[in-house]
């Protein structure tokens, strides 16, 4: 829709444009007597206007996104250059010679001017004085770059215009659902489930193992705070992240014996206190993982990686077995295209690559995979 608004505005320049050149042709021959209105002008006139209309595609489809949308002032800078030296060149070698009079019409003003003033005389063209030299800019191209940069300015203005009511209409659609969103959390992406069993387990600690019961309801009191807290912000950093998944996967370890389900957690080491991710980001799909991929009667896994590689980009990846008994083709449940929306909101289109499915050569392990640049 934005890109139909957008090239709608292109095209009413460029018709704006082309009527003015008419318009000004018309008052030019009502002003002044001499200059006779001619169609042939205005096609001549429109001939020319094809070289900037040439420049204004070239830069609107190549030169111009590599500012707006992949943020790069050297490329933009240096591509607009080459463009402009291009279209420039073209220009000096197709100029019209109006800045000075042919040679022939000087020789013939001056041998006429000798014989006025010297009856009998034999004007020469080599007697008559030379032609000066014409300068590398006149009036012509100093008008022709300044239409160019006028057109190319524009074009870039118009750009981010658009660019800027985009990002401003998304988070007003971010801002709308951040309500919905809060109650997805709870009532979702972690499954009330997961803390009655928790509890449960917990209670039977208590006479078994005092001291991992005390520990599990610490750990399951900071999950808590994680969901109530920092589940309602716009970011959280990504070792707080990492903190909650740690705590939600011993919680569930609980759970299952040892035996039957390999649990596998490979956070990324060092700081990554800086980093900034959405919250809650990640638990719907190790939820899924557990819910559709383990199984009590054989054995299964559930593989979880997080990677940070060159620009600081965070890679997730979640792999686990497929429980036959479950009804696997649910995988992805209701918290799933809730991520989806969220991911499309905050980083919007292209930002964000997210892959998953059951792998090809392996029917039995479905496995996904989010990239995406941190906020």
């Amino acid at each position: 829709m934005k890109s139909k608004r957008e090239n709608l505005v292109y095209l009413t320049m460029w018709v704006f444009i082309l009527v003015l050149t008419i318009v000004i042709a018309f008052i030019r021959s009502t002003l002044i007597p001499e200059d006779t209105f001619h169609w042939r002008d205005i096609l001549r006139l429109w001939q020319a206007l094809v070289v900037y209309l040439v420049a204004f595609l070239i830069h609107n489809h190549c030169v111009a996104p590599f500012l707006i949308d992949k943020h790069s002032k050297v490329k933009y800078i240096l591509s607009g250059m080459v463009l402009i030296t291009a279209i420039m060149t073209y220009q000096l070698h197709n100029r019209p010679d109006r800045d000075f009079p042919p040679q022939q019409e000087i020789s013939t003003a001056s041998a006429a001017g000798d014989r006025a003033t010297e009856p009998g005389a034999t004007a020469t063209a080599a007697s008559l004085p030379p032609r000066p030299p014409r300068p590398p800019l006149g009036i012509y191209e100093v008008t022709s770059l300044m239409m160019l940069l006028t057109l190319l300015g524009t074009n870039l203005g118009i750009k981010y215009y658009y660019r800027t009511e985009e990002e401003r209409e998304r988070m007003l659609q971010h801002k709308a659902v951040s309500l919905q969103q809060e109650l997805d959390y709870l009532r979702y992406q972690v499954n009330p489930h997961f803390f009655m069993n928790t509890l449960n387990n917990i209670h039977a600690l208590v006479d078994i193992d005092p001291n991992q019961a005390k520990d599990s309801i610490i750990k399951l009191s900071k999950l808590m705070r994680y969901i109530l807290y920092d589940g309602a912000k716009d970011r959280v950093s990504l070792e707080s992240g990492m903190n909650f998944l740690t705590h939600y996967i011993t919680l569930m370890k609980m759970r299952y014996n040892d035996d039957m389900v390999k649990i596998t957690l490979d956070l990324p080491q060092g700081d990554i206190s800086s980093i900034m991710i959405p919250p809650m980001l990640f638990a719907p799909f190790i939820e899924n993982a557990f819910k559709h991929g383990v199984s009590y009667t054989a054995p299964s896994f559930i593989n979880i990686k997080v990677t940070i590689g060159e620009d600081r980009l965070l890679t997730f990846t979640c792999r686990n077995s497929i429980n036959t008994a479950a009804h696997h083709h649910e995988q992805g449940g209701v918290g799933l295209p809730n991520v989806r929306r969220r991911l499309k909101l905050i980083y919007g289109d292209g930002n964000y690559e997210l892959h998953e499915g059951v792998e090809p050569d392996n029917p039995s392990v479905y496995s996904m995979k989010l990239i995406l640049k941190p906020l």
